[in-house]
């Protein structure tokens, strides 16, 4: 349970300290207009207006590709 807790705390935040942002930040709330969440320690997309479905169609028929710039 305490470990549960304490990765909680870790990839959801609940310290005070101002969160990072990616290299992407800007693209993702001005461009594509992301809702963004905390997630260890950083802002990141979690949803954009067109829904998931939109999303995963263009994954299939296009090309993606996904932020790391939040890993170590």
């Amino acid at each position: 349970m305490r470990s549960t807790i304490l990765a909680s705390r870790f990839f959801f935040g609940t310290t005070n300290k101002p969160l990072l942002k990616t290299a992407l930040y800007d693209y993702h709330v001005n461009v594509l207009k992301g809702k963004m969440i905390e997630f260890a320690g950083y802002e990141m997309p979690v949803l954009y207006p067109d829904g998931v479905l939109k999303e995963h169609l263009h994954c299939r028929e296009n090309a993606s590709f996904f932020d790391v710039s939040h890993m170590g």
